[in-house]
C-alpha cells in the first residue's frame, strides 16, 4: 500500500498517543499502470485508476506496541488520504481527526468517546468544495483564524480548484468560507501540499502559509498556463478571518519558484518568531528565516506531561491577553509530511504580559498560570505548574 502523513493523537484519553496513518490507493508493484494524456504526454495517473484504501489507525498498548483498530474505531473507510491532522473541532474533550482526501470526500472523523469515531464530513460541510463535488485534498491543518474558540480547517488542493477554508460554526457545523476568506482568490492559481496555521506576525491571530508546486514536471505540456515550479503563500490574517497574500513584500523566499511539497514552522533561532522550513521535490529545502515577527511580543510553552503522555499532545492551551482568548493546540503531525515546533506559540502585539493561561491536559485536569511574562520561553509540567521560564535567545 501507499502510505504518505501521520499524525498522534491521544484517542481514548489514556495517557499515551495514537497513531493515524494516511493511504493514497492501492499501489503495487504488480500493478502499476502507464497514464498519459493528449498526444501521448507522458503523465502520472489520476487516483481514480487505482482502488481507493481505508487509512490505519493504531491505538497505542502504553508498553512499547501498538494495535490496528481501524475496522472497531469506525475509521475504516475507503479514501485517498495524503494529509492528516488531530483537533478537538467539537470542544467536547475527545480529539477528532480530519483527513485530506485526493479525489474523493474527505472525512471527519468525530469521537464520541474512548477512541470510537463516526464519519460526519459530508453533513458538517467540511467534505466537498462549494460546488458539491471531492476536491484533490493535498494538505491539511486546524486552527481558530477568526479568534472564537473553535477550530476551523484548512485543506490545500490542486491548482484551478482553490484551497479550502471550512469556518467553524459550533454545534458541528461549518460553512464553505474559501471566498469569503479571501483564500480562494488568492490560491486559485496554484497546486498546494504542506500548509499551516501560524502567527508570523505576532500580533495574535493565526495567518496562513502554504507550499505550492504542481504535481508533474512537464505540466507545460498539458496546460499552457500551468507551472511545476511556483511560489509559496504567505497570508496575512486581519484578525477576523480575512485574508491577503503577502508574501511579495515579506522577502525574496516567497519570490522563489519550485515544486515544493512538505511545510512546517517554528522558532529556529529562539528569537521569538516562526520560519518556516519547505522541502522541494528533487532539490533542497527552503528555510526562510523570519526577521520581523519579534518586533512584537509573544510567548512560547512547552508542555511536558505526566498523568498524559511526555510532550502533552493533544493538550488544549487558552491563553487570555487584555481581554482576548487565544486558543491553541499541541499538535503531533499535520500540513501534508510533515511536523511542526512542538511548543505553543502566542503572538502578544504590544502586550507586556499575558493575564492568564489555561493548560487542558489530555483526559486531565486543567492547569491554571497567572500573570506571565512575555517574550519568554515558559516550560509546564503537568501537575506542578510553571518549572521553567527563559528569555528568548537564553543559551544553556
Amino acid at each position: 500500500m501507499w502510505s504518505a502523513s501521520c499524525a498522534f493523537g491521544d484517542i481514548d484519553n489514556d495517557g499515551d498517543v495514537d497513531l493515524y496513518v494516511t493511504r493514497y490507493v492501492n499501489f503495487a508493484p504488480d500493478n502499476i499502470k502507464i497514464c498519459t494524456l493528449f498526444q501521448n504526454v507522458r503523465s502520472y495517473c489520476h487516483p481514480n485508476v487505482y482502488s481507493s484504501v481505508p487509512d490505519i489507525l493504531y491505538r497505542n498498548n502504553g508498553n512499547g506496541t501498538f494495535t490496528d483498530v481501524t475496522r472497531e474505531s469506525g475509521v475504516y473507510k475507503a479514501g485517498n488520504g495524503l494529509g492528516v491532522v488531530f483537533g478537538d473541532y467539537d470542544d467536547d474533550g475527545w480529539i477528532d481527526i480530519y483527513v485530506a482526501n485526493d479525489a474523493t470526500p474527505n472525512f471527519l472523523f468525530q469521537n464520541k468517546g474512548k477512541g470510537v469515531f463516526e464519519e460526519v464530513g459530508l453533513w458538517t460541510g467540511t467534505a466537498v468544495g462549494v460546488d458539491g463535488k471531492p476536491l484533490a485534498g493535498m494538505g491539511t491543518d486546524m486552527g481558530d483564524m477568526n479568534g472564537d474558540g473553535l477550530l476551523d480547517i484548512f485543506v490545500t488542493n490542486l491548482g484551478g480548484q482553490t484551497h479550502s477554508l471550512y469556518k467553524n460554526l459550533g454545534k458541528g457545523l461549518f460553512a464553505d468560507a474559501t471566498f469569503a476568506s479571501g483564500i480562494g482568490e488568492a490560491t486559485l492559481p496554484y497546486a498546494g501540499w504542506g500548509a499551516a496555521f501560524f502567527d508570523y506576525d505576532n500580533d495574535g491571530d493565526f495567518d496562513l502559509t502554504v507550499a505550492n508546486g504542481d504535481v508533474i514536471d512537464n505540466a507545460k505540456l498539458l496546460r499552457n498556463d500551468a507551472s511545476y515550479e511556483q511560489v509559496n503563500l504567505l497570508l496575512r490574517n486581519d484578525g477576523t478571518g480575512k485574508f491577503t497574500s503577502v508574501g511579495p513584500a515579506s522577502g525574496l523566499g516567497f519570490a522563489l519558484k519550485k515544486p515544493s511539497r512538505a511545510l512546517a514552522v517554528g522558532d529556529l533561532d529562539n528569537d521569538g518568531d516562526l520560519d518556516i522550513v519547505v522541502s522541494n521535490a528533487g532539490a533542497t529545502a527552503d528555510v526562510l528565516q523570519n526577521e520581523g515577527g519579534n518586533r512584537s511580543n509573544s510567548i512560547f510553552v512547552r508542555t511536558v506531561g505526566s498523568r498524559s503522555n511526555r510532550d502533552g499532545i493533544g493538550a488544549r492551551l487558552k491563553l487570555s491577553v487584555r481581554g482576548k482568548i487565544l486558543v491553541r493546540d499541541v499538535k503531533a503531525g499535520s500540513s501534508y509530511l510533515a511536523q511542526n515546533d512542538l511548543r505553543v506559540h502566542f503572538g502578544l502585539g504590544n502586550a507586556l504580559r499575558a493575564d492568564r493561561l489555561e493548560i487542558h491536559w489530555p483526559g486531565g485536569p486543567v492547569e491554571v498560570i497567572e500573570n506571565i511574562e512575555a517574550n519568554r520561553i515558559l516550560t509546564v509540567r503537568q501537575g506542578e505548574g510553571a518549572v521553567r521560564s527563559v528569555p528568548f535567545g537564553f543559551k544553556q
